[in-house]
């Protein structure tokens, strides 16, 4: 029984023999073993503190704590809803999760895997959603005037996937920009166009 060895790190073993005539141990007696790693006893717990640090449009940030005491080789991390699989190294505390849903509810999943298990083990969970402001219209123009009203005409951003209200605010130039604004409000527009008459 060998003890005292490296978590993760790789040994050969030799195993010499000599007579009691020998006067020492010779090459030609040397026996090398299977290259062998040595695993640890148990399987990892659960990641400690998981939490949602960042939170943009599209992405939430969620960093951990690894288990104390043990040598993680990879982390799996998932969510749902969706099939969201991927896995990353041992030495990583934080995932960044892209292409999410504003204002969508998901649920992350950590799990933690050092040499002794074959899967996963004791996944800590966490809620978290994305949300920010909508991004700005696309080529705002005049598509056409007439003696009192206008029609106005835009593109929604192509990132982003859900329905938007625009506020159309109209002021006479040199106006101040809040208290003399007219304001026009088009909800669950995908673009325009839109027509303001005095």
């Amino acid at each position: 029984n060998v003890t005292g060895l490296a978590r993760a790190v790789t040994y050969d073993f030799r195993i010499l023999a000599k007579t009691p005539f020998s006067p020492d141990f010779l090459d030609s007696q040397v026996l090398t073993s299977n290259v062998v790693s040595a695993r640890p006893a148990f399987a990892p717990p659960s990641v400690e503190s998981l939490r949602v640090t960042t939170v943009t449009l599209d992405s939430v940030v969620i960093e951990w704590d690894p288990p104390a005491g043990f040598v993680i080789s990879e982390y799996r991390i998932s969510w749902t809803p969706g099939t969201n699989v991927t896995t990353i190294s041992g030495d990583a505390t934080r995932y960044n999760a892209t292409g999410l849903i504003e204002g969508l509810e998901y649920l992350f999943r950590v799990e933690a895997r050092n040499l002794n298990a074959e899967g996963f083990e004791n996944g800590t969970t966490v809620l978290g959603s994305a949300d920010g402001p909508p991004p700005p219209p696309i080529n705002p123009r005049l598509v056409q005037f007439y003696s009192d009203a206008v029609e106005l005409a835009w593109n929604p951003s192509p990132s982003f996937p859900l329905p938007v209200t625009y506020e159309i605010q109209c002021r006479l130039t040199g106006a101040n920009p809040v208290a003399d604004a007219l304001i026009r409000t088009y909800s669950s527009c995908l673009s325009g166009p839109a027509s303001a008459g005095a």
